[in-house]
């Protein structure tokens, strides 16, 4: 074999490998990676979660973040037991100062959305920094969230019964 065909039988592995890579990451290869980065707002208003409980047992963390009263909540719960934590926050881009009343603990919140396949049927990811609670910096959210939007209305109106009660 020359050195021509040496040299275009390596160009027809590399163009293969080319194809082959683009083709497993369109079509959702590398464990559900990161697909696209998404606005870093997509964090507000939204209920993020880590797993999928299968039993009553399994505990699951949640974050959450609501910006008509900039509160927020880590919570961790099976369906029997559960601990949370409040918390007020000022946010900028991918970025959160957090205050945490219980202590007067503050912390930063460094952040990214990204589009992801990882748990279906979430198509978001939110991957923290570090998380200032203790739990997993990865969570799972939905773009579009029909059912809790409506959780999100019912705990907007508690929020501002709480926050406002009538004299």
């Amino acid at each position: 074999m020359g050195a021509r065909n040496k040299s275009k039988t390596l160009l027809i592995l590399v163009a293969i490998l080319v194809l082959a890579y683009l083709a497993w990451r369109y079509l959702g290869g590398g464990g559900g990676a990161a697909l696209q980065a998404e606005s870093p707002d997509l964090i507000i208003n939204r209920v993020w979660v880590d797993s999928q409980p299968e039993r009553y047992t399994d505990k699951v963390n949640a974050f959450l973040m609501v910006d008509y009263a900039r509160l927020g909540i880590f919570q961790e719960a099976s369906a029997y037991v559960g601990r949370f934590e409040l918390f007020e926050y000022r946010r900028k881009g991918g970025e959160a100062d957090l205050q945490f009343p219980q202590d007067g603990r503050a912390a930063k919140l460094a952040y990214a959305v990204s589009e992801c396949n990882e748990l279906r049927p979430y198509d978001l990811c939110l991957d923290l920094q570090s998380n200032p609670w203790g739990g997993p910096t990865r969570y799972y959210g939905m773009r579009e969230q029909d059912d809790e939007g409506e959780s999100l209305q019912a705990l907007r109106h508690v929020m501002e019964h709480r926050l406002h009660p009538a004299d």
